[in-house]
């Protein structure tokens, strides 16, 4: 398992340009060293400006010839003389001499000058000791040659890593409590199968975290995830590196032998650099409360990211009342009602795929919370009722496997939504050729308000204001796009047949609709109070469009290529009296004596070629 997860830090490049020599002359036996040194690839840590000069007091670590650095006694490390302008050699190693053949080295740089080696399994990570942050570089594999008594190496040190990612090394010192048995761990770490872990991916992406050195261990605390753990003289520490690409690291420790969990959200400090951070463990006071920013969580319980939700969740649904949610009170609610509806202060609920014994998501569970950002759908979920999101905040969606009925309206008024994705291994809904929309591949029934609705194949149920509708789409339901105010465009392909009531409904940013060939049936509001809509030009094969277009404020003119009337009652009412509907020269008396479109007759014209 260690092998896998083996991640060297000969995966930053190396890094190349101009060279600053130095030769230093008192090394072990009889060597004479010379170490060309590339520029130093920095930056100030008060103004963050680059420089590229080393300063000095400057250290280097140097190991020789892929030694084990936890089973050296000590380092060579050679240090900059600002002075004279060189390197010098100011500790040698007592058992890790350099090879009178060559060989290669391995050189490790932090910025802090006083820097503990701590060991992690088969390489070895650089900290300072003090709160703060710095930055550390290193070069793997260096070549070094001996001729004539003389070392030679150019060593080359970098932070850049060339996949975008920055390297950040984690440090927590000052533990409260035990020294023994404590864990640095995600957030949901304690939820699953322990036995699980053991086949874990050696990199995982948790929110914008990519957590590195991964190891299975039950030495310490148990089964569990364990990143580098250590009692050294300078006080007790874990120990963890990360690839991080966002400004914050939250992340929790726990000490299973006394049930002491804290959680912290830390900002990273060092942008596009690799760095080495050390923070200090929860400060308690005399009741046991930290005072620096952590935050005391259940052992086994859920950590909410949103206390609101968390304070909703509690009153609800913590059944020992201890305070908290655990993982099997969260599992064992089946009916979420309607505790959330209305509620403008919560913000994300990822924390819902927890709630595994909850097979629907109720109607208006979650409508009108306005501010609701972000929520995980749990697996287990087979059916998301009527106006279920309605009204939210959501940035994205994601329909998982086990969703088999998704009923109208489900995520109407949700202007806010930019992707939509359904699982591949969802039987019944596809989010076909990346369209950012929720369409049905099997047919499905249900019920509400004594009525039984049948959806059918290939229709298009849920969409946002990125969604480019594929032509193999036969009808866009009820409600697909109600209030979507940030879709300005859409075009229809010539396989939709029919536009269901309220599809695009508010859409007060829409201004160019394409319909296709094959629209037939526009239904009752299908595009009411689109205020932005100036100009329609509607198919041939029109045959009904009752109230369609209703309170479409800013229409300047109508095209109708329909030969028959469509039928239909009002489709342009509660709109201006001053746009032109143009229809066929050969049907203008057969519109005008129609009766669903006498009210129109003195504004409709023949097409004009």
């Amino acid at each position: 398992m260690r092998k896998l997860l083996f991640f060297a830090f000969a995966a930053f490049a190396l890094f190349s340009c101009n060279k600053e020599e130095a030769i230093v002359e008192n090394g072990p036996q009889s060597f004479k060293y010379v170490f060309n040194v590339s520029e130093k690839p920095s930056f100030d840590v008060a103004t963050k400006a680059v420089k590229s000069s080393w300063e000095d007091g400057d250290r280097i670590f140097i190991v020789f010839d892929d030694a084990d650095p936890s089973k050296l006694e000590d380092f060579m490390i050679i240090t900059y003389d600002s002075s004279a302008e060189e390197w010098v050699v100011s500790q040698e190693s007592t058992n890790n001499q350099p090879n009178d053949a060559g060989g290669t080295l391995y050189a490790l740089y932090c910025e802090m000058p006083e820097s503990p080696l701590i060991p992690f399994y088969d390489f070895d990570a650089l900290l300072f000791e003090a709160e703060g942050f710095g930055q550390y570089m290193n070069g793997n594999g260096i070549p070094y040659t001996v001729e004539n008594e003389t070392l030679t190496a150019s060593i080359s040190l970098d932070f850049e890593t060339g996949d975008g990612m920055t390297y950040v090394q984690l440090r927590i010192t000052d533990l409260p409590a035990s020294t023994k048995g404590w864990t640095l761990e995600p957030d949901d770490y304690l939820h699953g199968d322990e036995n699980d872990f053991d086949v874990f991916l050696p990199a995982w992406l948790h929110g914008n975290l990519m957590f590195s050195h991964l190891s299975l261990s039950d030495d310490v605390a148990g089964p569990g995830y364990e990143y580098r753990m250590g009692n050294r003289d300078d006080g007790y520490y874990l120990y963890l590196s990360v690839q991080q690409k966002a400004d914050d690291i939250t992340f929790t420790i726990t000490n299973r032998d006394n049930g002491d969990k804290y959680r912290k959200t830390f900002s990273k400090q060092v942008s596009g650099k690799c760095a080495a951070i050390s923070f200090k463990g929860p400060q308690l006071d005399a009741d046991g409360t930290p005072t620096n920013g952590w935050k005391k969580v259940p052992l086994f319980g859920l950590t909410f990211a949103d206390s609101a939700v968390e304070e909703i969740c509690v009153d609800n649904w913590d059944t020992d009342k201890d305070g908290y949610l655990s993982y099997s009170e969260a599992a064992a609610v089946t009916d979420l009602g309607d505790v959330f509806m209305g509620n403008t202060e919560i913000t994300s609920f990822d924390e819902l795929q927890y709630f595994t014994g909850i097979q629907e998501i109720p109607s208006n569970a979650f409508d009108g919370c306005i501010s609701l950002q972000s929520v995980i759908i749990p697996d287990y979920v087979t059916a998301i009722l009527d106006n279920a999101f309605n009204n939210t905040g959501l940035t994205s969606v994601f329909i998982p496997a086990s969703v088999s009925c998704i009923y109208a309206n489900t995520f109407s008024k949700c202007a806010a939504i930019e992707t939509i994705v359904v699982d591949e291994a969802n039987e019944y809904f596809d989010s076909r050729n990346g369209c950012n929309a929720v369409i049905t591949k099997k047919e499905y029934t249900y019920d509400y308000l004594d009525y039984t609705y049948s959806i059918g194949t290939d229709w298009l149920i849920v969409g946002c204001k990125n969604t480019v509708i594929p032509d193999s789409v036969v009808r866009i339901h009820v409600g697909s796009f109600e209030g979507c105010t940030g879709l300005t465009s859409i075009t229809i392909p010539d396989s939709v047949t029919s536009i269901g009531s309220a599809a695009f409904w508010a859409c007060s940013g829409l201004e160019t609709v394409d319909f296709g060939n094959g629209v037939e049936i526009i239904d009752a509001v299908a595009f009411g109070d689109c205020s932005s809509l100036k100009e329609i030009v509607l198919p041939e094969s029109l045959k009904s469009m009752g109230l369609a277009f209703s309170g479409c404020n800013s229409l300047e003119s109508v095209t109708i290529y329909a030969l028959n009337p469509p039928t239909g009652f009002g489709p342009f009412n509660n709109t201006n009296n001053t746009f032109v509907i143009y229809v066929p020269a050969e049907s203008v008396e057969a519109y005008k004596s129609a009766q669903n479109w006498q009210t129109y007759k003195d504004r409709i014209q023949a097409i004009q070629d």
